[in-house]
């Protein structure tokens, strides 16, 4: 091999190790996302942008807090994120099979998406009142998913008694927009949702 090409082996070299280092860094991993979404002519969620949920939640007065699951579905069904998930802790998984279109999905994950979802998204019960949760347009993976068509799921279930579902496709793009989603059942009386730019007092996931 002549210097000349063993000069231009060594800056190809160079070059990938360089891209290899940029792409574990966050915004190479943007980067390299949007380069993939590019590649089939989508466009990546624009990371500037968040999903907050606003749910009013209702019990009756001495009945066990219900549980809770809001999520993220592809148009065909498919389940892309759990967002939060609020189960008695103490139980475990008990009476979760009662939130049943989520539970239906959760049971098709693999075991370790679901032991990672334990530990990662759920939390304890809450008492009736309103409570935001965020979104950040990323799916089980942790990687940003495309722009486009979503099905925002809510789901409530108090034990032997009490359900909530709510479920409304929406459009994400890089316009913001605010909008009242009709409540469903007993546990869940509001929903509102508002797809905003995230605060500058809370850095991006």
């Amino acid at each position: 091999m002549s210097d000349q090409e063993s000069g231009r082996g060594m800056t190809r070299r160079r070059l990938l190790a360089s891209f290899a280092s940029f792409a574990c860094t966050l915004p190479g991993v943007r980067a390299v996302a949007q380069l993939r979404a590019a590649s089939r002519g989508a466009v990546p969620w624009d990371p500037r942008f968040e999903l907050a949920v606003t749910l009013q939640m209702a019990n009756e007065p001495g009945a066990p807090r219900p549980f809770l699951v809001v999520w993220i579905e592809s148009p065909a069904g498919e389940q892309v994120r759990t967002v939060s998930l609020w189960i008695h802790q103490a139980r475990g998984s008990l009476y979760m099979d009662e939130m049943r279109r989520w539970y239906r999905l959760f049971r098709t994950l693999p075991l370790a998406d679901r032991l990672r979802m334990g530990t990662s998204v759920s939390s304890a019960t809450r008492n009736a009142g309103s409570y935001t949760v965020l979104w950040n347009g990323r799916d089980a993976a942790d990687e940003l998913v495309e722009q486009g068509r979503y099905l925002l799921c809510l789901e409530a279930a108090r034990e032997h008694g009490g359900y909530s579902l709510v479920r409304k496709e929406l459009a994400f793009s890089t316009m913001p927009f605010r909008a009242e989603l009709e409540a469903s059942g007993e546990l869940i009386t509001a929903v509102s949702v508002d797809y905003r730019m995230r605060s500058t007092a809370r850095p991006p996931a």
